[in-house]
């Protein structure tokens, strides 16, 4: 996400010149420190961004300096315009859309037919049918200590009903479909948090160092894969129209077998991988 917002702001400089950090912010959607940190690490970089001061002060990109993109290959045109599409990402304010179209304006003319054919051509959605979006309010404040590195107090509803507070070290976010979930090590120890669950977010002024043999996405897939294998399996008698029973199967597969027959179906549910609460969300879509 941050290689994102580094590119579109070379882009802005390229194309408007002069700006300032809250103009910035403001285009980004982030706050004014990210853009000093972000405007430094390009700086580091080697990007000829240099600071005017004054009123009428802001960044400027270096006027000789060309953005080549000519040496792109489609593949990797396609893979910047598959973040167009809407969705989570929207909830930090990251939607990609209008870099996309500028970054479509700098393509020789050869990809940008190519690249404009693709993202006409390509609709990604990432709810789920009769699903309600998760209400993140605290997403924003968590990517900022985040990109930080600032520790954060969490009051956090479990599924089980109960509430706990935790300082935690914040790691990095997930985005699982339409649902956000939050990484963070709390007494040593990795852990996962629905973003939807905690109620109330502070940030505090002291920060941690980021382990560096941390890997987001290694750790997700792992911690997901145990997750699964870790449900339990149980199994449920449901009376039901026979009608239903097809569409059931569609969804469900082999967790449902028929075994009755007549005006209502007794069917024998085995709900592991899907979980309880699935299952209960199917019986409550064919009431």
């Amino acid at each position: 996400m941050r290689a994102d917002r580094l590119l579109s702001i070379l882009l802005i400089l390229k194309a408007e010149g002069r700006t300032s950090a809250r103009t910035l912010a403001n285009q980004l959607e982030v706050s004014e420190r990210t853009i000093f940190r972000d405007i430094d690490a390009l700086s580091f970089s080697g990007f000829p961004i240099y600071a005017v001061r004054g009123s009428q002060g802001g960044f400027v990109l270096k006027e000789d300096f060309r953005i080549d993109l000519s040496n792109l290959k489609t593949s990797e045109v396609k893979e910047l315009l598959i973040n167009r599409f809407p969705g989570p990402l929207t909830d930090l304010g990251l939607g990609f859309n209008q870099i996309s179209n500028k970054l479509i304006s700098y393509l020789p003319k050869a990809n940008r037919q190519q690249a404009v054919q693709f993202s006409k051509r390509l609709y990604l959605d990432p709810v789920q049918w009769f699903s309600r979006h998760d209400s993140v309010p605290c997403l924003t404040i968590i990517y900022e200590a985040i990109q930080s590195n600032q520790l954060i107090h969490i009051d956090y509803l479990k599924g089980n009903g109960e509430f706990i507070s935790r300082r935690v070290e914040p790691l990095g976010l997930v985005a699982k479909t339409d649902c956000w979930y939050l990484v963070a090590k709390h007494s040593g120890i990795l852990r996962v948090y629905r973003v939807s669950r905690i109620r109330n977010v502070e940030v505090k002024k002291e920060t941690f160092l980021f382990p560096r043999d941390f890997e987001l996405a290694h750790f997700w897939v792992s911690w997901c894969r145990e997750f699964e294998s870790s449900r339990p399996v149980f199994q449920v008698i449901l009376l039901i129209d026979p009608a239903i029973v097809p569409s059931l199967i569609v969804d469900y597969g082999p967790q449902i077998q028929l075994t009755g027959a007549g005006k209502k179906a007794k069917v024998l549910a085995r709900s592991g991988r899907h979980g309880a609460g699935s299952l209960k969300a199917a019986v409550r879509f064919f009431r």
